[in-house]
């Protein structure tokens, strides 16, 4: 007989873990947030760090170095921004302003595209900087392999 709380236990045949550069990366990820303005308000910023986005991130990949744990953390990080700020678009907006903006993140990984502040706003800018660092900890076949589940996950 199933009792109410074997309903609510999961069973994870994997050790709990978590990576010992949490605390760094999260420091990095609060910098790189600040340095593209992808929040307005320090407010904004507190509420979204709360959320712990870097934790979530260094219990996936509990045994990444520092720079590959930064890069997902900035990365996981700069998705749930993007989705927040999509939902603040009108529908007009929302169709012709996802599909600009998968196209030039496109042209980020799959041509080396890259984008500033000034030519193309915080979002374009901080996906060029994911863009220009993920050469550092990944070879051309897994980059390959992540623009096209990128595109895959857009699309």
């Amino acid at each position: 007989m199933l009792t109410m709380k074997s309903c609510l236990e999961l069973y994870c045949p994997f050790p709990e873990s978590l990576n010992p550069h949490v605390y760094e990366a999260d420091r990095h990820t609060s910098a790189w947030v600040h340095t593209f303005g992808l929040v307005k308000d320090e407010a904004t910023w507190d509420t979204y760090h709360e959320q712990k986005f870097t934790w979530m991130v260094a219990r996936m990949f509990p045994e990444a170095p520092l720079s590959s744990l930064c890069i997902a953390s900035d990365f996981n990080t700069l998705l749930f921004l993007w989705d927040d700020h999509l939902d603040d678009l009108s529908p007009n907006e929302l169709n012709t302003g996802f599909e600009r903006m998968v196209y030039q993140m496109m042209q980020i990984m799959e041509n080396n595209k890259t984008f500033t502040l000034e030519t193309g706003g915080p979002i374009l800018s901080a996906m060029s900087d994911i863009g220009q660092r993920m050469p550092q900890v990944s070879n051309r076949g897994w980059q390959g392999r992540f623009a096209r589940s990128l595109k895959d996950a857009f699309i």
